[in-house]
Parts: C-alpha cells; structure tokens; sequence
C-alpha cells in the first residue's frame, strides 16, 4: 500500500477488493460504488489492484444462461484452455455460466438437469495433486456425514491437468445474506436467526473435523427455494490445514472460524445499528472512560445473538439493554459519554420501529 494512507483506509481497501474480486464485470461495478463508501482514496486504489489481479487471471468468456445452452456434445476442456469456456465440458458437467474468475455454473455429471458449482483449484508447485485431491475427497465424505441444511452440499472432485482440481457442490439458489440482513424490511430477529443457523453449520462441521478458514459474508447465502428461507454456508474445506498449505494459503484451524463468527454478527447487523457499532469501533482500542461501554455494547450484542429459544425476542431483549447502557454511560458526564449514549437511543428506537416488519427474499443468484 502507498505512503499516506491510514490503516483504517488500508483496511477498507483489501476489504473492497477482497468482497469484488472474483465477481463478474457488472456485478464489480454495482459493488464497487456501494462499497467504497465514497471515502477518498479508496475506490482508485481497488481498481488499481484490480487491474492487476485481471491481467495475472483473466476473466472467463461470455455468460449465458442454462436456457439458451445448447445439448449437442462439447469438446472436452484442456488445461489449455483454462480458464473455462462457456460451452465446454471438463470432467462430465457442461459449462454453461462463469459466475466468478474460477467458479461456473455446469449441468450434468451424476445428477443430469441439476445445476452445480464447479470451482477450480490452482495446487502449488510442490503439492502432490493426487493426494490433495484425496484429501479433499475426504473431507466432501466427512461433509455428507454432517448432511446439515446450513452446509452447501459437495458432489464430488475432479482430477484435472496439473495443476488443477475441480470442486463441485450444489447451486444454491437464492442471493446474499448480507443484503438481506441490510435491507430495513429484514426484521432484526430474522438476521439473528441466520446467524445462529450459520454458527450452527460451523459446530457440525467442525464435529466432523472439517474447517472453513475463509468465512465471511460473501461466502454465505440465503436460500430461497425453501420456506422459511435458510441461510447456507459455502466452500466449506478449502482451506483446512493440509488442503490450505499445498493450494498456496495459510493453514486455517477451528479458531480461524471462530473468530470470524464474532465478526461477522456486527456485518449482518450494522444496517441497523451503525451509528452504535460506529462508536463502538472508534472507542475499541480507546483508552478512555467509552471504551468500556463500547467492549459492553458487543457483549450485549453478542448475548441477545447467542440466548437461547426460550429467550424473549432477541429484538426486545437487545432493546431493553441498550436502554439501560445507554443511562449508564450518559452518567459519564462528558461529551463522548453523551454521544454513545444518543447513538445507542437512536438505534434503539430505529430498532424497535422495525420489529413487526416482515423480511423480504434478496434479489438475484450469486454462487461464485
């Protein structure tokens, strides 16, 4: 990064870039303006490393869509011909969509008329292929043992030309959690449903021994052919331990994914409670009187995420203390005190206004 950015800012810009990397042309476009926020700096910057990250990978060709392929036999796909050509097949699926730089939309292999993902996988240089792919084998049979609607579903994985393997799973249809749990018509016990239904997918993985490494909210969608719509947890297994170090990424233990699950309750949360999480991120490492009651406000947080069924509603619950932090820290006295405290009234209320409003479905498919 240059000289002269902060590292908040520099924070921002992986995030971006992170969040727009592996998505089609159109789609980079919408997110870009959404996400950069308008903060100076930011969005030249990401498309900067953009830039270079498309001429060292360069997108897959045109899109179609599963209606308009076409059933006569395809030539088979070489590791020549990487990446994938819409209309090719590689391993017995049919490539009919590219949904991100490595991941497409296929019909066929053993469940004919159903779509799937496949996601190439690049091995390192000194990765024994075969037995990365006998491991990854491993851990899609441990994934059927768990058999958890929160879990995408593998199939199986391909053997490609070195250095490739493909993983294919399910399609999910449906779009991003995340949108969903922002969008103000998305009550605020619905998105703490979703989370305790993705923290439930990473408990009975990690029964079974599998690891994620690289939850976020991208990699998690909503799913919307079931009622009542589900949240689902994708590309579970990439970067375990042994599967993590011979694709070139650092190993990833439980403790990766926990972490993560404490991050991710603020993301799918802030629609709401911006202006109390925005207080709350800027006393983190303060040292003064606020910083308590910011560590108090994720922990309360995190209590009306985590209580149990027989709780009251997670909404009320959270509600009533906020209130009652917010009296706490207006006793504080100073200007900072008085500020959390009003950022934590407002939300509240903005919160409470919200909690007969019925959800609606996200819009548009996103499996990449």
């Amino acid at each position: 990064m240059p000289e002269g950015l902060d590292s908040a800012t520099i924070r921002h810009v992986q995030q971006v870039f992170a969040a727009v990397v592996d998505e089609p042309p159109a789609q980079r476009e919408a997110d870009l303006a959404r996400l950069c926020c308008g903060v100076p700096g930011v969005e030249a910057r990401v498309r900067a490393l953009l830039a270079r990250a498309d001429r060292d990978a360069p997108l897959a060709g045109p899109k179609t869509s599963l209606a308009r392929s076409e059933p006569a036999p395809r030539p088979e796909v070489t590791a020549a011909d990487r990446p994938l050509r819409v209309g090719g097949v590689v391993g017995g699926y049919e490539v009919v969509e590219a949904l991100g730089r490595h991941s497409y939309r296929v019909v066929g292999g053993p469940r004919p008329g159903h779509p799937a993902v496949l996601r190439l996988l690049r091995c390192t240089a000194e990765a024994d292929a075969d037995a990365v792919r006998a491991h990854f084998a491993q851990t899609v049979a441990r994934l059927h043992e768990v058999a958890s609607p929160d879990i995408a579903r593998p199939l199986e994985v391909l053997g490609l030309e070195a250095p490739w393997l493909g993983l294919v799973r399910e399609f999910v249809p449906g779009g991003p959690l995340l949108e969903h749990c922002q969008d103000l018509r998305t009550c605020f016990d619905q998105v703490i449903q979703h989370y305790r239904q993705v923290c439930w997918a990473v408990h009975r993985a990690h029964r079974r021994g599998v690891v994620h490494g690289a939850l976020r909210p991208d990699r998690i969608l909503l799913r919307t052919d079931r009622e009542p719509p589900t949240a689902v947890v994708l590309d579970f297994g990439l970067l375990e331990s042994r599967i993590g170090a011979d694709l070139g990424h650092p190993p990833a233990e439980p403790g990766h994914d926990l972490r993560a699950l404490g991050a991710l309750l603020p993301e799918l949360c802030g629609a709401r409670l911006r202006r109390s999480l925005g207080m709350a991120r800027a006393y983190g490492n303060d040292r003064r009187a606020p910083a308590a009651a910011a560590e108090s406000f994720l922990r309360l947080l995190q209590a009306a995420a985590t209580g149990t069924e027989a709780d009251a509603s997670p909404t009320r619950r959270l509600a009533i203390g906020m209130q009652e932090l917010a009296a706490g820290i207006r006793s504080g006295g100073s200007p900072a005190h008085r500020a959390f405290a009003d950022a934590l009234d407002e939300d509240r209320r903005l919160l409470l206004d919200g909690v007969v409003t019925d959800g609606a479905p996200p819009r548009g498919p996103s499996n990449d």
